[in-house]
């Protein structure tokens, strides 16, 4: 069973949003239909503690079908 935990989304469009996510993982890609977006584990110092965030770092369109 993996160990999930609660993790915060830092930019692109899911930027704030928090869900529960396997710690092991270290990549998320998110498509909205046109476009790719790539979040990968990152750390934010809060000033006590290190917490561990899904940071966007690319966006690639989506490729286009040929008719």
């Amino acid at each position: 069973m993996p160990a999930l935990r609660i993790i915060e989304i830092l930019g692109g469009p899911l930027d704030g949003r928090r869900l529960p996510w396997d710690t092991d993982v270290e990549l998320m890609t998110w498509t909205d239909g046109s476009r790719i977006y790539y979040h990968a584990i990152d750390e934010v110092f809060t000033g006590k503690k290190i917490k561990k965030v899904l940071r966007h770092v690319q966006t690639v369109p989506m490729p286009k079908r040929e008719q």
